[in-house]
């Protein structure tokens, strides 16, 4: 039997949203953004922060603020920034953990986030796992300010469904998110985990679907528990 376990980036494992810290606590002080782009970041940060839209419009919102940020900049540059800027003290303690039992299981761990690519792939990288992500357009090595995909919702079932579909045995699979954009994530694996949950309508939807909500204290009690079990 294979097994595998798919992880959300943002408020899963990393703490806080990795797109928005490597804004204000880099792009900023540094100056790599432009005043107009400024603006229009701190717009999108108020209206979610004051529920005047969805938390998976201020997603789609977010990649789109994130591709027009990085236009024209070249990816070495941008993968050498955040290789500098994001490391595992910016992770929950139990990840780590986590991630050592599951290795331990042999299972095969990917994180798949809304997140654009680069980001993504600095925590796969760190942690030595795979990941899929949203895409940006590259021409001559420099992101065009354009999305070529977007990873969010349904996206996510999707890639879960289509690396257990190729699979030549049995899967079993887990998953970790922790907003409505993991639901249906959640849904298509084995066991799914709802981990922290802010918005609290999807609290109902993941008792309904017999989905675990977890939090930082119990996760690695719990999780284990269901290891031993499968």
């Amino acid at each position: 039997m294979k097994k595998i376990a798919f992880f959300d980036l943002d408020k899963t494992i990393y703490n806080g949203s990795s797109m928005e810290s490597f804004l204000f606590e880099y792009l900023i002080p540094n100056r790599k953004i432009r005043f107009i782009e400024l603006i229009e970041t701190f717009v999108l940060i108020f209206r979610y922060k004051f529920r005047l839209i969805s938390h998976n419009q201020a997603s789609k919102k977010t990649i789109e603020m994130s591709a027009k940020v990085l236009a024209g900049k070249s990816v070495s540059e941008v993968d050498s920034w955040l290789h500098n800027f994001f490391t595992k003290k910016r992770t929950y303690s139990y990840v780590s953990k986590l991630f050592f039992l599951l290795e331990q299981k042999n299972y095969e761990i990917f994180i798949i986030s809304a997140s654009i690519e680069p980001v993504v792939s600095a925590f796969a990288n760190i942690f030595g796992v795979k990941s899929y992500s949203s895409n940006l357009f590259v021409n001559d090595n420099l992101f065009t300010g354009r999305i070529k995909q977007l990873m969010n919702e349904g996206e996510k079932a999707k890639i879960v469904k289509k690396i257990s579909n190729n699979s030549k045995t049995q899967v079993f699979s887990i998953g970790f998110g922790d907003s409505s954009g993991d639901i249906e994530m959640l849904k298509a694996v084995n066991y799914g985990f709802l981990f922290e949950p802010f918005e609290k309508n999807i609290i109902k939807i993941a008792k309904k679907h017999k989905i675990t909500l977890v939090d930082r204290k119990n996760i690695l009690r719990i999780v284990e528990k269901i290891l031993d079990l499968n």
